[in-house]
């Protein structure tokens, strides 16, 4: 699959949260629908027994080293999720991934990686029949339909707060948004993103980085604020992250804002266009 990904141009790849594996292909039309039967194959008929489980542990060795971010919001499901999450995480520890076997891997598969859990997503200038003609001859599930498990959603722990002694000092505030798109909480983020950083590193620079992102967490989505400082002062930086978020419930972007957001959207969306992981 690699070989004749690397020969048409396609690259894959794929993502991981605590309820879902997404696996991504992006590939020429030409050649699209065959490298889909091959990545399909591999993901329903997974050669696990002959899996280098060894090499496998240093590349989430080395993700882990650069997750970045990703601990912070990691932190934040483990307060909203608590009885769900237990202090668990994607990555795993080094103990923890030190202790799965090839059994386990086994295990979890056959009781996640079922028709039934499964959703495909196809986009591009292909015929829906060939689509359709080449999943079937691909997927290499069992073709019984189990009966899905009952899934009663966790209530998000909300509201609630924790303080934890760390350096540099990181200050996050999130709200939950009830009955709003992914598109709506992207626009607030953005949004929030660009005022956060004139409030709180021009107008008064108490954060070295300030950033918004729409999280979503077991099928429930928030809108965070997060705030990085080591100043003496930067005690204040809560309060004025808060002041931030308050403002934006009753204040509508002007127009100047609107500009500025659409031209930050513009070089993002570029930056993806010309990059097929990124995209991906």
């Amino acid at each position: 699959l690699l070989e004749r990904g690397r020969a048409a141009g396609a690259t894959v790849n794929a993502f991981t949260s605590t309820s879902w594996t997404l696996y991504a292909l992006d590939a020429p039309k030409d050649d699209f629908l065959a490298l889909l039967s091959l990545y399909v194959r591999m993901i329903t008929n997974p050669a696990l027994r002959l899996a280098d489980l060894e090499r496998e542990r240093r590349v989430v060795d080395a993700e882990h080293v650069y997750s970045g971010v990703r601990s912070l919001l990691w932190a934040f499901n483990q307060q909203v999720f608590p009885s769900v999450n237990r202090g668990q995480t994607v990555l795993g520890t080094p103990r923890s991934r030190g202790n799965i076997q090839l059994d386990d891997l086994l295990a979890f598969y056959e009781r996640y990686y079922i028709p039934a859990n499964t959703v495909v997503v196809i986009v591009g200038d292909l015929p829906i029949g060939d689509v359709r003609q080449a999943l079937e001859r691909s997927v290499l599930q069992p073709p019984a339909l189990p009966r899905p498990e009952r899934f009663d959603p966790p209530a998000p722990n909300v509201p609630s707060s924790v303080r934890i002694l760390s350096s540099p000092t990181v200050v996050a505030l999130a709200y939950r948004l009830d009955d709003v798109d992914a598109g709506l909480c992207s626009d607030l983020a953005r949004l929030i993103d660009l005022r956060l950083f004139e409030r709180v590193r021009v107008e008064e620079p108490l954060a070295r980085e300030a950033t918004a992102v729409c999280h979503e967490s077991r099928h429930e989505r928030f809108l965070i604020a997060i705030g990085f400082t080591k100043r003496l002062d930067g005690g204040r930086l809560a309060s004025a992250i808060d002041e931030v978020l308050r403002e934006a419930k009753h204040t509508p972007p002007s127009a100047a804002e609107r500009r500025i957001i659409a031209s930050r959207f513009d070089a993002e969306l570029s930056l993806m266009l010309a990059d097929p992981g990124e995209l991906a």
